[in-house]
């Protein structure tokens, strides 16, 4: 928590332990330049900006912190009354690393569907694939699907 002078009130061992910070260098009455110098420091360079940093901190946007061990810390400033603010931190690595891990299996998959789709699109002999349980099919074009479920006949027809 923040006064209005923009010095740290109070903070607890989370807060440290997120930031990778000790009592000894943010202790109460720290600026807020200082903690943003700090975290500037531990911070992988291409992703931290200390005025985008401060910026986003007073118009309670929420800022992405990469640092270099790798963790993703979210914080997110919210004004109170006498003109300081609350900042809360929260590791998000495991959220950013599944998001990361869903956007490349979402891509894998793309891919290969479109592979499939150019596989099916140029064979020559057909292709017909039905799933009895259900009741889906999948054909080449110029192929005629007749499928009789109780007595399990199927017959293709190439056109």
């Amino acid at each position: 928590m923040f006064d209005v002078d923009e010095k740290l009130l109070v903070c607890n061992a989370r807060y440290l332990e997120i930031c990778g910070l000790t009592g000894e260098q943010v202790p109460p009455g720290t600026p807020f330049s200082e903690i943003v110098r700090l975290l500037g420091q531990r911070a992988e360079a291409r992703d931290f900006s200390s005025d985008g940093f401060w910026q986003g901190a007073k118009r309670r946007v929420p800022q992405i912190l990469k640092l270099a061990n790798g963790r993703v810390i979210s914080i997110l400033c919210t004004p109170i009354k006498d003109g300081g603010w609350v900042a809360t931190q929260e590791d998000v690595t495991e959220q950013k690393r599944a998001e990361r891990l869903l956007a490349e299996k979402a891509a894998e998959l793309e891919a290969m569907n479109l592979r499939f789709d150019a596989a099916l699109n140029n064979m020559s002999q057909g292709l017909c694939m039905f799933d009895a349980s259900s009741g889906s099919s999948l054909r080449t074009p110029g192929m005629r699907i007749s499928i009789t479920l109780h007595r399990t006949t199927l017959s293709l027809v190439r056109r």
